[in-house]
C-alpha cells in the first residue's frame, strides 16, 4: 500500500489548526469566564473618616457624628452588607438619608445615598440586601434624635 505524501501533510496540517482554533476557543472561552466573575466589584468605603452627616430627606435635619466609635460602626455596617455594583445609577429626584463622609485625607466629602434595597454610591447602584433597609431605619432613626 502506498502513502500519498502530498495528502499526508495535508492532513497533519489540518489537524494541527483545527486543534489550533479549538485551543484558542477554550483560552477565549476561561478568559471570559474570568472576567465575568472578576468584574463583580463591592462597595467597601475607608475607614479613615473624621466625620459623617445624616441627611433625612423627609424633613430636612442633619446630625453629624464626629466621634470615632461612632463613625466606624456605620461604615463597619455599610461595609458588612457586601453589596456588589449593579449598574450605573439613574437621576432620581427623592431620597430618604444621604450620609456625607468626610475623609481626613481628602478635600471634599464623599456622599451616598441609603435606599430600601441597595446604597448608591459614586454614580452607581450597589444593591440588594435585605439589610439596607434596617440600616435606613436605623440612620434615620439617628437624624431624628431618637
Amino acid at each position: 500500500m502506498a502513502y500519498d505524501i502530498n495528502n499526508w501533510g495535508e492532513r497533519v496540517f489540518m489537524k494541527k489548526n483545527i486543534l489550533c482554533i479549538g485551543g484558542l476557543i477554550i483560552i477565549v472561552l476561561i478568559g471570559f469566564a474570568y472576567y465575568i466573575n472578576a468584574k463583580k466589584v463591592s462597595l467597601k468605603l475607608e475607614q479613615n473618616a473624621e466625620k459623617i452627616s445624616i441627611r433625612d430627606g423627609n424633613n430636612g435635619k442633619i446630625i453629624e457624628i464626629a466621634r470615632n466609635e461612632d463613625i466606624n460602626i456605620i461604615i463597619y455596617q455599610i461595609n458588612s452588607l457586601n453589596l456588589e455594583k449593579k449598574y450605573k445609577r439613574a437621576d432620581y429626584t427623592g431620597w430618604e438619608i444621604i450620609l456625607d463622609i468626610y475623609y481626613k485625607n481628602k478635600e471634599r466629602q464623599e456622599s451616598i445615598v441609603i435606599r430600601h434595597n441597595g446604597i448608591e454610591y459614586n454614580n452607581y447602584f450597589y444593591g440588594e440586601n435585605n439589610e439596607t433597609e434596617k440600616l435606613l431605619s436605623k440612620l434615620k432613626k439617628i437624624a431624628n434624635g431618637n
